[in-house]
């Protein structure tokens, strides 16, 4: 019988059945390696779906952690849909989970350990913008050596995809979707941490919160009953793992936990008071090579101007010396009319008997006293104020007076 191929990957096993297709395990020739093949059935997809499937596939298959099963490959042959995985040898926690029988201190240890790195691949797919809408233990896979493995990031189940013969499948999911699920309402990451309030719930208690004949029964209670407390069934459970459970439980996602750190950093504390001894794993190196780093996109820089130094002031260059207005042309004198000439300033001149003083008989004669020099009235034929001549400076001698004889 010739092997069986969805495109270049060969089949090798069916691993299982559910909602969501067939599980096959393959192999790839081109990179000699084995894979996980889950093929989505082909007649319940509406374009609309394969659109959202494609979308979130691209998104989940960029996810790289220890604790997430890893997508290598998307694809379409003859309008089969399919999806290759990292293949991981193990079982899932649905496997692992006793039924309805509350586990000892040892195997409640163990199941601590799984939650946690359940809670770390959660939180790095949150952190990542990917929800995975449809958490639960059969998408919970752990390796012999206790190695957590999350499948279907992303991939929740598409309305209409069950039919009536698949109840087990639909009430599996049921019992896990969050209330907002169960209304039809717009979710976000905060479904993702009632699911896992439920998976927590189910590992201390054997039991899902709720039970029901039906899916419709348990959509019901699951968006209108209040949760049981788990120590109803389990009484060794401790107040704060009741509490933590019972927050991750509550109808409006504004009253559970708002982000997985804070769910991480009380379940942390409580596993630190508890007695029980839960080693939380180093998370292992990757089965495959990472992708190198996506380059950095720097935002754009907003440009400001420098701001200048200071200057010295600039003065603007000196232009030609100011001139002052003409005067004024009168028009009232006649053309042949000069004007007069004004007359130069000068002191009045003495009379002349007052410059020529005169001097007492038989007084010697003074000398003449130079003129102060006034060239403009010498000019204009004015006399000279002060100025004193040879004859005016002599003084006239005065006969001697007869002797008187002497008797």
């Amino acid at each position: 019988m010739a092997p069986v191929h969805i495109g270049r990957y060969k089949i090798i096993e069916e691993l299982g059945r559910g909602g969501m297709g067939v599980v096959y395990r393959g192999e790839d020739p081109v990179l000699e390696r084995q894979v996980a093949i889950k093929v989505l059935p082909p007649k319940k997809l509406t374009q609309k779906a394969v659109d959202r499937f494609l979308r979130e596939a691209r998104t989940a298959a960029r996810l790289d952690s220890p604790y997430i099963v890893r997508i290598h490959d998307i694809g379409e042959v003859d309008e089969i849909h399919f999806i290759v995985m990292e293949f991981v040898e193990g079982q899932t926690l649905g496997d692992i989970l006793p039924d309805e029988e509350i586990p000892g201190s040892q195997a409640l240890a163990e199941l601590f350990r799984v939650f946690w790195q359940v809670l770390q691949a959660v939180r790095y797919a949150h952190d990542n913008g990917v929800i995975h809408r449809d958490l639960k233990p059969d998408n919970i896979m752990v390796t012999p050596a206790g190695q957590v493995k999350v499948m279907d990031f992303g991939l929740a189940f598409f309305e209409g995809s069950h039919s009536l013969t698949e109840i087990g499948q639909v009430m599996g999911t049921a019992a896990y979707v969050s209330p907002e699920q169960a209304l039809g309402r717009l979710t976000d990451s905060r479904t993702d941490i009632y699911s896992l309030g439920v998976i927590l719930f189910e590992m201390v208690t054997g039991r899902w919160p709720f039970s029901a004949s039906n899916p419709l029964e348990m959509f019901r209670k699951v968006a209108e009953a209040p949760p049981p407390s788990p120590r109803d069934f389990n009484s060794s459970v401790s107040f704060s793992l009741e509490m933590i459970i019972l927050r991750s439980l509550r109808k409006d996602p504004e009253d559970r936990y708002q982000n997985l750190t804070e769910f991480i950093a009380d379940f942390e504390h409580f596993l630190k008071s508890s007695s029980l001894r839960v080693e939380t794993p180093e998370p292992g190196p990757p089965s495959f090579e990472p992708p190198p780093p996506p380059p950095v996109t720097l935002e754009p820089a907003v440009w400001k101007a420098p701001t200048p130094p200071p200057q010295a002031p600039v003065f603007p260059a000196p232009g030609p010396p100011l001139k002052a207005p003409l005067e004024e042309t009168r028009t009232d004198l006649p053309v042949d009319s000069p004007k007069p000439l004004p007359r130069p300033f000068s002191p009045a001149a003495p009379p002349l008997a007052t410059a020529l003083p005169q001097a007492p008989m038989g007084a010697l004669p003074t000398p003449p006293r130079p003129a102060e020099h006034d060239p403009v009235s010498e000019a204009l034929g004015y006399p000279v104020a002060g100025a004193t001549t040879p004859e005016a400076s002599l003084t006239p001698l005065t006969p001697a007076a007869p002797a008187t004889p002497v008797d």
